[in-house]
């Protein structure tokens, strides 16, 4: 298999097509398409593990400026944000099988 991109095929298509290449290039194209998605989600899963050590380091902060005395507002709210993000990254990962299944089955009543 010889993969290219698909500007590389656009404009060497008709070198290819003798050689029978191009179907493989359409391949290629279509799964490079396809990974667009599964970045997004690698770069989702990326951010919220960076987030729950951001929140983790807070949280301990937190204790041990409380352990120290009275502590800061700002390091009490500090988890939040942190706390507040990794809801939504969480909850984006939780409804992602359920999306997959949701356009499974529209694909296939149509």
């Amino acid at each position: 298999m010889v993969p290219c991109a698909p500007d590389f095929c656009l404009d060497h298509h008709l070198r290819l097509i003798s050689a029978g290449i191009v179907e493989v290039c359409r391949i290629t194209s279509a799964h490079a398409q396809r990974r667009s998605p599964l970045n997004w989600n690698k770069w989702v899963r990326q951010i919220h593990r960076w987030l729950s050590i951001a929140f983790t380091l807070t949280v301990v902060a937190n204790f041990i400026a409380m352990g120290l005395g009275r502590s800061p507002t700002w390091v009490v709210y500090a988890p939040l944000l942190p706390l507040f993000l990794l809801l939504s990254t969480g909850l984006y990962m939780f409804a992602l099988p359920y999306a997959a299944k949701w356009r499974g089955s529209r694909r296939a009543e149509t």
